[in-house]
């Protein structure tokens, strides 16, 4: 007989989404579970019903509480369950897998910085621990470095404050916002606690005449298709790596369900890749001429050109220009135009069904054989592959690191 699985995950968002394709995958290979979740929001598991949870028979639960009272009403059930949630522990109440919000931060700080960006900022609307965490360990990994971070205040009338709605926006929290964002040093790179929050974020950039990305290049977490590729700009974000939470939380409880040892810990999932869109598509650099290299390199991305046509464009001789990349950028003018193309080609690949032949010539490979010669020598892969490495694997984001990227031997 299957076993009854409940799911409390909100499937309003990318991140639950990407649990409950996690935990269903892991259904599918094991076919010994039903599975019952609802369509819905974190604040529909506000209050939940102790007669539903047990009229249910449930043999399992996995749940994100979005409050200790939820997490320790399931505990005394004594039903099998495994938290996904609950950012601290309580007795026995603790997340038992969630992704390496460490990691997450330290992929934030390193991306901005990557972006030759020497001001940086975090911005939430809530006090939370899950919030403070990401905001502790972005700082950190800043600091590290010798750079500091501007935080945005949280009021504490703010602190459960989550604005999911234009309802719930009230124009005193946004003019607020806009203030600070105006405030802050330029050129900044902003990590954004959520996709959802940085949502509001381009909203008062836009009222404000603030440039994204060239004043503010924006950042945030969950890497959700939905808001990240429907905004403007559209939005860089962390892919949590969620399918694999989603899978690991399936097995431990399947464990526990067998009665067979489980860890005493919270196992952190690695997170995926950082989604790299026109948000933080731009290199802060103060020099004049390698800020308009750049950009000319970023317009004509999809045309095949060269070193001559960036000196050209930017009036500079080309040993000079040369000579400023390596001094500034540690590349020269050749790798950065691999590198645009290949981060290019990797978006159109993860998120478009075009055609590999259609990619290579937005990317500015006229001959499709050249531009697959090329992807496999940096990735050491194939296109082909990495469309299906990306729709298929859970590891995808420590299989392609920029560790193994080769642009320097093309």
């Amino acid at each position: 007989m299957k076993k009854r699985i409940l799911l409390l995950i909100e499937t309003s968002r990318g991140y639950g989404r990407g649990i409950v394709e996690g935990v269903a995958r892991y259904a599918q290979e094991h076919n010994e579970w039903s599975i019952f979740f609802e369509d819905s929001g974190l604040d529909a598991f506000q209050v939940l019903d102790d007669f539903m949870l047990q009229k249910g028979n449930w043999d399992g639960i996995i749940v994100r509480s979005p409050n200790l009272e939820i997490a320790q009403q399931i505990h005394k059930t004594h039903i099998p369950s495994v938290e996904l949630l609950t950012p601290r522990r309580t007795g026995d109440i603790f997340p038992d897998v969630m992704t390496d919000y460490v990691k997450v931060s330290q992929l934030a700080a390193d991306h901005l910085m990557e972006c030759e960006l020497k001001q940086f900022a975090y911005f939430s609307v809530v006090d939370t621990a899950w919030s403070n965490f990401r905001r502790q360990e972005f700082c950190r990994s800043l600091e590290q470095h010798g750079f500091p971070c501007t935080i945005f205040p949280v009021e504490q009338s703010k602190a459960n404050f989550y604005p999911h709605s234009l309802k719930s926006w009230d124009i005193e929290f946004q003019n607020r916002l806009i203030q600070w964002l105006k405030k802050l040093p330029k050129p900044v790179g902003l990590f954004v606690a959520t996709d959802s929050y940085a949502i509001y974020v381009l909203q008062a950039c836009m009222i404000a005449n603030i440039a994204i990305p060239n004043e503010i290049s924006v950042l945030s977490c969950d890497n959700d298709l939905l808001i990240c590729r429907t905004v403007f700009p559209p939005l860089s974000s962390i892919d949590h790596n969620t399918r694999a939470v989603g899978y690991q939380a399936a097995e431990l409880l399947d464990r526990k369900i067998q009665k067979k040892p489980c860890p005493q810990k919270t196992i952190f999932v690695p997170p995926g890749i950082v989604a790299k869109r026109q948000s933080t598509s731009m290199i802060a650099v103060e020099d004049e001429h390698l800020a308009m290299a750049l950009a000319f390199i970023h317009d004509h991305i999809s045309k095949p050109i060269g070193i001559a046509h960036v000196a050209d464009a930017v009036c500079v001789a080309r040993k000079t220009l040369e000579r400023r990349f390596k001094e500034i950028l540690g590349r020269t003018p050749r790798e950065e135009i691999l590198r645009f193309r290949m981060e290019k080609a990797k978006m159109l690949l993860q998120e478009t069904l075009l055609p590999v032949e259609n990619i290579a010539q937005q990317v500015g490979y006229p001959s499709v054989e050249y531009f697959f010669r090329v992807f496999k020598k940096v990735f050491k892969t194939t296109p082909n592959l990495y469309r299906q490495l990306l729709r298929f694997s859970d590891s995808i984001g420590s299989e392609l690191t920029e560790e193994t990227m080769n642009y320097d031997s093309i």
